[in-house]
């Protein structure tokens, strides 16, 4: 028996996925500033140090469109919905899983830094749900890039 997913159409798949291309470069950007490789009066990281101060200062706007943003990458059809992309969208859930569940049998290890490494990775993925769908998300679309490359391969 054929199980059919009901999913958004692709194109909300592309707004998604560039939001959160989008958010993966204002993380690279926060990263780099911190090291102080730009000069201050660049105009370019003035306006990029706006609007970051602009969204924290809106948290509960900006934390509602990600949320959304990422759930119609997730939830949308690829351009070829097939089983493999749903055995993939399913491996995907349960490599993610996997790796929340070994984090946790991390925790038995005794006191050290590895415990302690581990329970501030724990805390990081389990404090805001929104950054769990999010690896979820890159996951996801990492494995059906590798998938397309190993069919392109095979030919």
């Amino acid at each position: 028996m054929e199980r059919k997913l009901k999913l958004l159409p692709h194109w909300c798949q592309i707004a998604g996925y560039i939001y959160i291309l989008g958010l993966l470069l204002c993380f690279a950007y926060a990263l780099v500033d911190m090291t102080g490789i730009f000069p201050e009066d660049c105009r370019i990281i003035n306006g990029i140090n706006a609007f970051h101060r602009h969204s924290l200062t809106h948290w509960n706007f900006v934390g509602a469109l990600n949320f959304i943003m990422i759930f119609l990458a997730i939830f949308s059809k690829e351009k070829v919905e097939d089983e493999m992309t749903t055995a993939i969208r399913i491996n995907t859930l349960l490599y993610l899983v996997f790796f929340i569940f070994s984090l946790h049998i991390l925790l038995y290890l005794p006191a050290g830094k590895v415990r302690e490494i581990t329970i501030s990775v724990r805390d990081f993925f389990m404090d805001d749900f929104g950054i769990l769908v999010l690896s979820y998300a890159i996951l996801f679309k990492i494995m059906i890039w590798i998938n397309m490359w190993r069919m392109r391969n095979e030919e």
